[in-house]
């Protein structure tokens, strides 16, 4: 099986990811356990995409289009929390 990166650089990765000013959407929804992830936003669109490194861990991927960008600031953490609950049985 080929890598595209090594382990090394996997790690670095995701730290560059999970360390970030943009706490919004995922984490804000899911904040007791790490979140590696990568927002956008454009007008009206608004996007999040993270690893959840929960007991099982997952990917969680957040997308909108023609988005009120205050409602997406309130629903797509409450839509991450509500994910969450059911992949880890809550």
């Amino acid at each position: 099986e080929k890598e595209l990166v090594n382990e090394k650089s996997r790690d670095e990765i995701l730290e560059f990811m999970t360390d970030t000013i943009f706490e919004d959407w995922i984490v804000e929804g899911i904040d007791d356990v790490r979140v590696s992830h990568k927002y956008g936003r454009e007008v009206h669109v608004v996007n999040d995409a993270g690893i959840v490194f929960a007991a099982k861990p997952f990917i969680l991927v957040l997308m909108s289009d023609g988005a009120i960008e205050t409602e997406a600031d309130s629903a797509l953490p409450e839509i991450a929390k509500g994910i969450y609950e059911i992949e880890i049985g809550n």
